[in-house]
């Protein structure tokens, strides 16, 4: 969010997060701090595939390389170019479901595949 509103809006940080941050706390139960996908990949326990468009200017590419480190658990990183936020698949999606197929295929045991087939 801080990275948005200088980008987008020429603010500061400050009183802005501080003040929404206190209200996603009385609206949403939690504060900023407590959402930081950064912090809580600290509790991950399963593999991670982390997807990323290098064109994206809502998310800097530079912070999910930030994530990848952050992460404890077997992890894959896959980056779009010239893909923006949200746009991986759309850009290119034939090595999009390979990666993916791929990271399926090795994190989850024969078992699994069936039963979320299935279900």
């Amino acid at each position: 969010m801080t990275f948005q509103l200088k980008l987008q809006y020429k603010l500061p940080a400050f009183p802005f997060i501080p003040v929404t941050s206190l209200i996603s706390r009385w609206k949403a139960g939690y504060f900023f701090g407590e959402a930081s996908a950064l912090q809580q990949l600290a509790n991950v326990q399963v593999p991670v595939l982390f997807i990323h468009g290098e064109a994206d200017t809502f998310v800097p590419t530079e912070m999910v390389y930030r994530l990848y480190e952050a992460c404890p658990t077997e992890k894959e990183l896959l980056t779009i170019p010239r893909a923006g936020h949200g746009t991986a698949f759309q850009v290119d999606r034939t090595r999009y479901e390979d990666v993916l197929q791929s990271f399926l295929k090795k994190n989850l045991s024969h078992s699994d595949s069936v039963n979320t087939l299935n279900t």
